[in-house]
């Protein structure tokens, strides 16, 4: 599932309205890099860290912790920096 303004999101970094996306659950919306805030089924307050969107669970399982709404903070780099270290 992904929301109408995903696409947007991903190229500006940011929700195309600026607000919350909201989520249904199923497989993770962006990429496992993006920097994303959530928002939890039950709690009045929202992650209060930005983090990898690969951090959290995005398929719902009736818990208090789904999540239910997103945004993305920072998107996913386009490709990672070349490796400088010894194999």
């Amino acid at each position: 599932m992904t929301h109408p303004s995903h696409s947007k999101a991903v190229k500006s970094g940011t929700d195309a309205t600026g607000e919350w996306i909201p989520w249904e659950g199923g497989e993770c919306p962006v990429g496992w890099r993006t920097i994303v805030m959530v928002r939890f089924r039950y709690m009045y307050t929202l992650a209060r860290k930005s983090r990898p969107a690969s951090r959290y669970n995005w398929h719902h399982t009736g818990s208090g912790g789904d999540i239910v709404a997103y945004r993305v903070d920072v998107p996913a780099p386009t490709a990672l920096p070349p490796y400088e270290g010894k194999p």
